[in-house]
């Protein structure tokens, strides 16, 4: 069963003139240690950085609150398998929202996909109860 879906559209240029005057203010306030270290050992960190930018709203918007005071922009992490494929975790204020909400977090997939036409990323985020079957 579905439980939320998101999606969210970010302007690379509006990405990347944000960074340029914000710098590590704004990369500390939105992104965890984990997503700036990988966006700095990526070959396109700008492109790191708007994909994690729209899959933080895209998940927010399929938990239904939007930014919120229990929920922080880094409650939302995201990184890449070992195979490539961008994995999405809850933390702290997202992870207990989403419990409390829908059902224990780890009954839960998270699907996390990206689609890129430059200067324009999209995130696009499911949240989904397997089949019983599937478990």
């Amino acid at each position: 069963m579905i439980l939320g879906i998101g999606s969210d559209l970010v302007n690379r240029d509006r990405i990347k003139a944000s960074t340029e005057r914000l710098g590590m203010r704004l990369l500390t306030r939105v992104f965890t240690n984990n997503e700036i270290s990988e966006a700095d050992a990526a070959m396109d960190t700008i492109g790191y950085y708007a994909r994690g930018w729209a899959a933080k709203e895209a998940t927010l918007k399929a938990i239904g609150t939007g930014l919120r005071a229990d929920i922080a922009w880094r409650d939302i992490d995201t990184s890449h398998l070992m195979d490539d494929r961008p994995r999405l975790r809850l933390l702290r204020g997202a992870a207990a929202y989403v419990s409390a909400r829908f059902c224990p977090l780890h009954l839960i997939e998270l699907n996390l996909t990206f689609s890129e036409a430059v200067p324009w990323t999209q995130a696009f985020v499911i949240f989904h109860e397997p089949d019983p079957v599937d478990r």
